[in-house]
């Protein structure tokens, strides 16, 4: 199987037991030690916890070093997941999330640090993957933040929403934003120091991304608050325009342009509210 997959560069590969295991070169030989070259120790990850609405358990585990990373076994999201949730076409796709968060740390954008990829094959040329990445110490999800911060108006995510606008000014088009995917550090009751997670099945563009796809950022993020909290929830019913103000940072007719756009979102909030 290793012959057949095309190893990032600066990684290594150790085959054996029907999967691959794919990693910095610098962390083969922990890792292996550790045993993550074996199926059978990733299995807390689909009986780990969950922080947010993300996809797929968390599990976390601890190297021999002390280190600790954090285990996910890949699903699909959207419509896919009914039908072959954790399988997929191909590596390029799994193989990615080697290799984005590099090239996202290299436009300056916070995200965990890609440790290790396990493949298996399946049939018909499918195959299942499962991903460990560095834990960001003392961090948690904006939704659990969320849901301890205590009430202080619209304008409570703005830190997040302006986290949100550097993102997209690095290319980077989030398949699922949402606020279980974005790792904070609360200091003093405000969510700074962003970090954003599940880059499965993101996409880089070589400038900014377009606008229409901002939108559909922010009415997901929006879309995970409300699904939570409901339409009453801590940060009141008047956070669209702050959340505007915050993007916009200071570009009025930017902040105009959102706020036209934001009845199709509250429309489209409506369609997915009537299947919950």
């Amino acid at each position: 199987m290793a012959s057949r997959i095309p190893t990032p560069d600066g990684c290594g590969a150790i085959e054996g037991d029907g999967v691959i295991l794919i990693a910095p070169r610098g962390m083969i030989d922990e890792l292996k030690e550790a045993g993550l070259h074996r199926l059978e120790s990733w299995s807390g990850t689909t009986a780990g916890r969950r922080g947010g609405p993300g996809r797929g358990a968390v599990a976390p585990f601890e190297l021999p070093c002390g280190r600790r990373l954090m285990l996910k076994k890949l699903r699909r999201g959207g419509l896919a997941a009914r039908f072959r949730n954790d399988r997929f076409r191909g590596t390029a796709r799994l193989l990615a999330n080697l290799t984005l968060p590099v090239e996202l740390a290299a436009r300056g954008v916070a995200t965990a640090e890609p440790a290790a990829l396990l493949l298996q094959e399946g049939p018909s040329g499918l195959f299942q993957g499962w991903l460990a990445t560095a834990e960001i110490r003392n961090a948690i999800d904006a939704m659990t933040w969320l849901e301890g911060a205590e009430p202080a108006g619209p304008g409570l995510l703005n830190p997040i929403v302006r986290f949100v606008r550097s993102i997209h000014d690095a290319g980077l088009q989030h398949r699922d934003l949402n606020l279980g995917n974005l790792m904070v550090r609360p200091v003093k009751g405000i969510a700074e120091n962003a970090a954003v997670l599940d880059l499965d099945g993101a996409r880089l563009h070589g400038g900014g991304v377009p606008f229409r796809l901002r939108m559909i950022s922010l009415w997901r993020l929006e879309r995970s608050m409300v699904k939570r909290f409901g339409t009453r929830g801590p940060l009141g019913t008047d956070y669209r325009r702050s959340w505007a103000a915050a993007y916009s940072a200071g570009d009025a007719a930017l902040a105009r342009r959102i706020m036209r756009w934001w009845p199709v979102g509250k429309i489209l909030l409506a369609v997915h509210r009537a299947g919950w």
